[in-house]
């Protein structure tokens, strides 16, 4: 089981496994996007890479498909 969180605007935090598949998804996405911005900006890859890896490691156990 995944014990990951990720934390909400409101401040709470949803762990990765009590994610929908569309949740799970938009916050892939949201993080890539994230990524790419810090990478254009400094030149340099986040840590936060290692989250995108977890979350695909996620989708991939799912057998979701996004479309990126």
């Amino acid at each position: 089981m995944r014990t990951l969180s990720w934390k909400q605007a409101d401040g709470t935090a949803l762990k990765v496994c009590d994610m929908t598949d569309q949740e799970l998804l938009r916050i892939r996405q949201r993080l890539i996007t994230q990524l790419a911005v810090f990478k254009l900006q400094t030149g340099e890859n986040s840590l936060s890479q290692l989250t995108l890896d977890y979350l695909d490691e996620e989708v991939a156990e799912r057998g979701i498909y996004p479309n990126d």
